[in-house]
């Protein structure tokens, strides 16, 4: 139950952040590679790998940090791979953004 109520709250927070207009990075801002990198790990995502693709997001991160679109993802795939206290730490980071 306590994992519906976050899922439910993550939902809402994230509707809510890409709702507004951030001044991070968007992935249309993002190097040809880097873009890449990003798509392969949506990739992995898709067909039930969320663990192999947190690693490249999180390096994303490090080059675009506050992109809400990384963060996203990031948070996505923690919770895809049921990695909720994860999520939850970076879900807590994304309310954190401007």
């Amino acid at each position: 139950m306590k994992h519906y109520q976050f899922l439910t709250s993550l939902l809402a927070v994230m509707a809510f952040l890409f709702a507004g207009n951030a001044g991070a990075a968007t992935l249309n801002e993002m190097s040809a590679q880097d873009r890449k990198q990003m798509d392969a790990a949506i990739h992995f995502m898709d067909n039930g790998m969320p663990n192999e693709a947190i690693e490249p997001l999180t390096m994303l991160d490090k080059k675009y940090p506050g992109s809400e679109t990384i963060m996203y993802e990031i948070v996505y795939a923690h919770t895809v791979a049921k990695q909720y206290d994860q999520a939850e730490v970076w879900t807590n980071r994304m309310l954190k953004l401007p």
